[in-house]
């Protein structure tokens, strides 16, 4: 997907990787196994992908959607720019000055963002490089109850989840303070050990 979403950013049909031959890879992205025209090797072909709508995480924007990411970049600049329509949610938003500055900085332009919202802790139970770190109790007890469902059918783990937790918060913030206490969200803020950051 990684490749599928770099050739819809570069604007090209296809970008080749290497060959998947004998895996469900090959079926899964559903690319076109070649012969390398240069070196006779199997090439696998992958095409572009172009989502309806991206939603990316990032470190910081400005208000017109000029976005620096910290850390692992993890394909989301090749998301806001393959996707017809991108959102981006910040940990902060920065003055469009402060971007002008040191515009070598900026990873995702504002030509592709649709909507920019300040959005603390956006990347939940996820990391942002810089802030704060991963939430692996969160992540493990997710993945249990994506296990018993996946293992079982029984939906109610599942169901449960997202009702006490995305369909029963009006908004990010009301689920940041159903899912994490205030003392958690202190202790991944050190656990990210205060790495550098440009704002």
């Amino acid at each position: 997907m990684s490749a599928r979403f770099r050739a819809g950013a570069m604007g090209v049909p296809f970008l080749p990787v290497r060959d998947h031959g004998g895996s469900d890879m090959e079926l899964v992205n559903r690319g076109v196994m070649i012969k390398c025209p240069f070196t006779g090797d199997n090439t696998y072909l992958v095409p572009a992908c172009h989502p309806d709508v991206g939603i990316v995480h990032v470190s910081a924007a400005d208000m017109y959607g000029n976005a620096r990411i910290f850390g692992a970049l993890c394909t989301c600049p090749e998301i806001a720019m393959a996707s017809v329509h991108t959102i981006l949610s910040a940990e902060v938003i920065i003055d469009n000055l402060t971007i002008r500055k040191y515009p070598n900085l900026t990873e995702i332009p504002y030509p592709v963002v649709d909507a920019v919202c300040d959005q603390p802790f956006g990347a939940y139970p996820g990391a942002v490089y810089g802030s704060y770190w991963f939430d692996m109790e969160h992540f493990h007890m997710f993945r249990n109850i994506c296990d018993d469902f996946r293992k079982t059918g029984n939906r109610d783990g599942l169901k449960k989840y997202y009702d006490d937790y995305f369909f029963n918060c009006d908004t990010w913030d009301d689920f940041i303070a159903k899912v994490v206490p205030h003392k958690k969200l202190i202790q991944l803020m050190k656990m990210d050990g205060g790495q550098p950051i440009v704002l």
